[in-house]
């Protein structure tokens, strides 16, 4: 089962990582399909399913009663087995054979859930880290030279508060990015079961933003013909409708029936039948059973609902990150790192001051941080999106990137 979840959601399972290679995005959900509790426990679900299946296939006991003599009683022997087995245990096996189908497409549901949530703690431990690994001293230098600044008479005193005001403002963000960071790494950890505490790991998984994502028509379709859960709904409605037809079927119940009494010369024995006949027809039977069959048929058609509001929705999220990551890797980092690139050549020779190049560093480290923000938000909203659909979402356009850099080398040539 675990084999046919990895190829639906096409993850190979990965060899143990070396200690030196943190693990990858794909590697981690590899090993949360394994290791995790939560997951393992929906397997089990299997085995409760198939145990069921196999108590609908399995025959009913033979009943032999025995009655003894007092007095003038003869004593009395009696075997009883229900002949209506026959011809009802290939209704009840479908039905129980569904409800395992079921049980196994909601076991790959769980995965892809599972799936979803490794891939989404990725992107938070991923866009966490670049918070922080862009969170450099330029506004404590930037506070330093301000003070300079004023006791040469050349600043105003609330230009140096504001620069200690964005300085402490700083140092808060800072600790709350390193927060941020291990609270993402806790949780990406429990759902893989591996340490990747001051790792670098959920590197590189489908990092650049599509050109343009498919039309909603065909990602409905694909939906509606690939989410197991839906699949599910349908094998429960089969097997409500497996046992609608049981109902009826279950009303006269039919038992072979064959009875001995005496001994010796009065040895008697011979074959006979019992037929309970309901006084109301089994009408409450029925009536549980159709009942049962309406629910699985508006469940049916709930989730229809629901998988297409989830599609709609994420490719409504989906196209806006991979808009905005888009226009951060082609637009906005190339043109702080421009800009940056300027303002220190500017400053080595001697056309602007610390003040400009400090300002232009600390709008590049700020730019970082959002720009991991947004390859975050695309990565997360890939991620529902895959999960909308029930499998990987495959686009030819979007080959794994590294982030640009926008921090300039101190340049001596001419801006």
């Amino acid at each position: 089962m675990q084999g046919a979840l990895r190829e639906r959601v096409q993850v190979e399972p990965s060899e143990q990582q070396p200690v030196a290679e943190p693990p990858s995005e794909d590697a981690l959900v590899a090993a949360a399909l394994r290791n995790n509790a939560a997951f393992r426990g929906a397997l089990a679900d299997l085995g409760i399913a198939e145990a069921e299946w196999l108590r609908a296939g399995g025959l009913p006991p033979l009943t032999f009663s025995l009655l003894f003599p007092l007095g003038p009683k003869q004593i009395e022997y009696a075997a009883k087995f229900p002949l209506d087995v026959l011809w009802l245990r290939p209704k009840r096996v479908a039905a129980a054979k569904r409800d395992w189908e079921a049980t196994a497409e909601i076991v790959v549901q769980h995965g892809l859930d599972l799936v979803r949530d490794v891939r989404i703690a990725c992107a938070d431990v991923a866009a966490a880290r670049g918070r922080v690994e862009h969170s450099g001293d330029d506004e404590s230098e930037y506070a330093d030279y301000a003070e300079r600044r004023y006791r040469a008479g050349a600043l105003p005193a609330q230009d140096v508060a504001a620069a200690r005001g964005r300085e402490a403002a700083a140092g808060d963000r800072i600790a709350n990015n390193k927060a941020a960071l291990r609270a993402a790494e806790a949780r990406l950890a429990e759902l893989s079961q591996l340490d990747v505490f001051g790792t670098s790991a959920c590197h590189a998984a489908h990092f650049d933003a599509p050109a343009a994502l498919p039309s909603v028509e065909a990602l409905l379709a694909d939906a509606l013909a690939a989410r197991p859960d839906l699949r599910a709904a349908e094998l429960a409605l089969e097997a409500a409708g497996e046992r609608a037809g049981l109902a009826r079927r279950e009303i006269f119940q039919l038992v072979a029936v064959f009875d001995a009494n005496g001994s010796g010369s009065a040895f008697e024995a011979g074959p006979g039948v019992e037929l309970p006949i309901p006084l109301d027809g089994g009408r409450a039977e029925r009536a549980l059973a159709d009942a049962k069959l309406a629910k699985a048929s508006a469940a049916y058609q709930a989730t229809v609902q629901r998988v297409t509001r989830e599609v709609r929705e994420a490719l409504a999220h989906a196209e806006a990150a991979a808009q905005s990551a888009r226009a951060w890797r082609s637009e906005r980092l190339p043109a702080l790192a421009e800009w940056q690139r300027r303002s220190e050549a500017a400053y080595a020779n001697g056309a602007a001051d610390l003040g400009a190049r400090l300002e232009a560093a600390i709008t590049a480290q700020q730019g970082q941080r959002d720009a991991a923000d947004a390859f975050a938000t695309w990565r997360r909203a890939r991620a529902e999106l895959e999960r909308a659909l029930g499998h990987r979402l495959e686009l030819a356009n979007a080959a794994p990137a590294e982030i640009p850099p926008t921090t300039a080398e101190p340049a001596t040539g001419t801006p």
